[in-house]
C-alpha cells in the first residue's frame, strides 16, 4: 500500500494521495478501495507474495484485501485535519509514506522499512 501511495504522491501531489485516503478509509470491506490503489496485476502478484509469506491461500488473502485495505487507510487518516480532512498536512501519512523524515521518498526510506521489517539493524 506504501509504495501505491508513493506513486500517487509522485505523480499528482500531497493534496491527491489525501483525497485518496479520505476518500476510501473506513471499517467496512471496499474492493473499490483495492481497485484504486492497484491495477490487476499488481493486486494478483501482492495476493502471491502474501500467500507465499503467510501460508495462507490466495483466495484467503484476496478475501482480506478489501477488509484491510479501508482500515489501513482509516488509520492514515487519523493524522488528518478533522474539521476539513483535504486541507492541511497530514503527519501520519507523510510518516508512512516518507520513513527517515527528509521530507522525501528515496531507496533510504526503502531500506529503513526493509531493515524495520526484518528487525536488522540500520
Amino acid at each position: 500500500m506504501r509504495s501505491a501511495l508513493q506513486n500517487v504522491r509522485s505523480q499528482s501531489g500531497d493534496a491527491q494521495a489525501q483525497q485518496l485516503v479520505n476518500q476510501f478509509s473506513g471499517t467496512n470491506p471496499n474492493p473499490q478501495a483495492v481497485q484504486s490503489l492497484f491495477g490487476a496485476g499488481q493486486l494478483t502478484q501482492i495476493i502471491a507474495d502474501i500467500a507465499q509469506r503467510t501460508g495462507l491461500n490466495n483466495a484467503t488473502v484476496q478475501a482480506m484485501i478489501p477488509v484491510l485495505v479501508p482500515l489501513v487507510l482509516n488509520l492514515l487518516k487519523t493524522g488528518s485535519n478533522a474539521q476539513n480532512p483535504a486541507q492541511g498536512s497530514n503527519p501520519v501519512l507523510n510518516t508512512f509514506l516518507d520513513a527517515d523524515g527528509d521530507g522525501d521518498v528515496d531507496i533510504t526510506d526503502a531500506m529503513s522499512m526493509a531493515g524495520r521489517f526484518l528487525n536488522q539493524p540500520r
